[in-house]
C-alpha cells in the first residue's frame, strides 16, 4: 500500500495547496447517533470525533499543567445511491433531487467530515453547485470515472487539507479501484487526523462471487488502518462494506480501530 500521490483535492471556491505538518495527535473517542433517512436507500452513520494531546513538561516544573486541546467534530458514512439507480422513470427520486436532500441531512446533522459512496457526476456537480466554498472533496472528479465515486468531503471552516492520496482496492471481480486517503488539519487546533473512505464489493444476482474480494479488500483496509496507525495519528475509516461481522472482526480484530457502534472481537475474528 505505497500509493502514489494523486492530484490536490478539489475545492468548489478555491484549490487547498498541501501543507506539511507535523502530527501530534494521540487518543479519541467516539460516539454514534441515529439518524432517520429522508427517502429510499439514504442513510447517514454519525459518530462525534474528539481528539486530544498532551502537553510535556520538564520534571521539575512547578507550574501547574494546561488541559490538552480537544477538536469535536462530526463524521458522517454516506452511501449517496449512485444516479444511474435511479433513472428518469423510476420510481425514486433521481440522484440530483437525492443529493440535494443529502445535503440537507449533513447540515441538520453538522457533519464536518463526509465519506461519500456513489457520488457519480451529476451528483457532485448539483453538490458543488449547492455547497458553494463551503465544502471541498477528494478526489471529486479529477479521477478516471469509477474511482471518482468515492470521495471524501470535509467542511473548509473547520478543516484543511495537508495531504491525500488513494489505496487501492479490489472491486467487482477484483478488479482494483483507486480509493481516497487524507490527512486533515483542524483549524481551530491545529491537530491532525487521517481518514479513509472505502466502497467493497457487493455479491448480488448483477453481480455474483464476490465474497472473496470482499474478504481481500476487508483485510487490505485493516492493512492500511495499520500503517496510518503508526503514524501516532488518529485514524477514521468510513465506507460502504457490503458486510456486518465479516467487516466489523477483521478491522476491529487486525488493527487498533474500533466500531463507533461498539462491539467485540476474539482473536481478531
Amino acid at each position: 500500500l505505497e500509493p502514489a500521490r494523486p492530484p490536490a483535492s478539489r475545492n468548489f471556491g478555491e484549490r487547498v495547496p498541501p501543507r506539511r505538518i507535523h502530527p501530534y495527535l494521540l487518543p479519541m473517542g467516539e460516539k454514534l447517533s441515529r439518524v432517520s433517512s429522508v427517502a429510499a436507500a439514504l442513510a447517514v452513520l454519525l459518530m462525534t470525533a474528539l481528539l486530544s494531546v498532551g502537553v510535556v513538561e520538564p520534571a521539575s516544573s512547578t507550574t501547574r499543567r494546561a488541559a490538552p486541546p480537544t477538536a469535536t467534530f462530526t463524521v458522517s458514512s454516506f452511501n449517496v445511491l449512485g444516479a444511474s439507480h435511479t433513472p428518469p422513470g423510476s420510481s425514486r427520486a433521481s440522484g440530483t433531487t437525492r443529493i440535494v436532500w443529502a445535503k440537507q441531512l449533513l447540515d441538520q446533522h453538522h457533519v464536518q467530515v463526509a465519506g461519500f459512496q456513489e457520488m457519480q457526476a451529476v451528483q457532485y456537480t448539483k453538490f458543488a453547485q449547492i455547497a458553494g466554498s463551503s465544502w471541498a472533496l477528494y478526489p471529486g472528479l479529477t479521477m478516471l470515472k469509477r474511482d471518482s465515486e468515492n470521495s471524501i468531503g470535509w467542511r473548509t471552516d473547520t478543516f484543511d487539507l495537508v495531504w491525500a492520496s488513494t489505496v487501492k482496492i479490489p472491486y467487482f471481480n477484483g478488479s482494483l479501484r483507486s480509493m481516497p486517503v487524507v490527512l486533515l488539519r483542524e483549524k481551530s487546533t491545529g491537530m491532525l487526523a487521517y481518514f479513509a473512505n472505502v466502497h467493497n464489493p457487493a455479491t448480488n444476482r448483477h453481480h455474483g462471487g464476490n465474497d472473496h474480494w470482499r474478504r481481500k479488500a476487508i483485510l487490505r483496509e485493516a492493512q492500511l488502518a495499520r500503517k496510518l496507525h503508526a503514524t501516532g495519528v488518529p485514524v477514521f475509516l468510513t465506507g460502504d462494506m457490503n458486510e456486518r461481522e465479516q467487516a466489523f472482526c477483521p478491522i476491529t480484530g487486525k488493527a487498533p480501530m474500533r466500531a463507533a457502534r461498539g462491539g467485540s472481537h476474539t482473536g481478531g475474528r
